[in-house]
């Protein structure tokens, strides 16, 4: 029988413990903030999207090898689409620019969103807009000119907000 189980890893020591599970018996997990990126280098075989976020929250055991894959985006684009919150053109400020919001971007694209992208880390932002510059309209603005835009629809992706609170 298959168990889903909640795990707690050591913020000091993830690949230690995902590698533990894995020879423990473990065929896959679900990674989630802070260890995304740490999944990513992990992963032996990564699936095209997981290539391009940088990031991985599904590690998948199979033939004594890690596939690392990425499906926060297309997840996220799927409740969008069923909720009729975003349609082609909608206008995403997305907020943060780590793991989460790398998984969340190409698939945003895809659907012809066009993002703007805002990270307490300007050049974060910057850096993370310009490597998906070719898959579609993305641009980097810091906090203080986002009243000077519109937006259809806010995600935030960043880590505020993990601990029950408002950001």
């Amino acid at each position: 029988a298959l168990s889903y189980e909640a795990m707690l890893a050591p913020l000091d020591d993830f690949p230690a413990f995902a590698m533990a599970f894995f020879q423990q018996g473990g065929r896959g997990a679900n990674v989630t903030t802070p260890f995304k990126e740490q999944a990513w280098q992990m992963a032996d075989i990564l699936t095209p999207r997981a290539r391009l976020a940088g990031a991985v929250n599904t590690l998948h055991w199979q033939n004594a090898r890690l596939l690392g894959d990425n499906t926060d985006g297309i997840g996220l684009v799927s409740d969008l689409h069923r909720l009729a919150m975003i349609g082609d053109a909608s206008r995403v400020l997305l907020l943060g620019a780590g793991g989460a919001a790398r998984g969340v971007i190409l698939p945003l694209l895809e659907q012809g969103c066009r993002i703007a992208l805002a990270n307490r880390t300007h050049a974060r932002a910057q850096a993370l807009a310009a490597a998906f510059q070719a898959q579609g309209e993305i641009e980097a603005l810091p906090y203080d000119a986002l009243d000077d835009h519109t937006f259809d629809l806010i995600i935030n992706a960043t880590a505020s907000g993990l601990q029950g609170e408002v950001p």
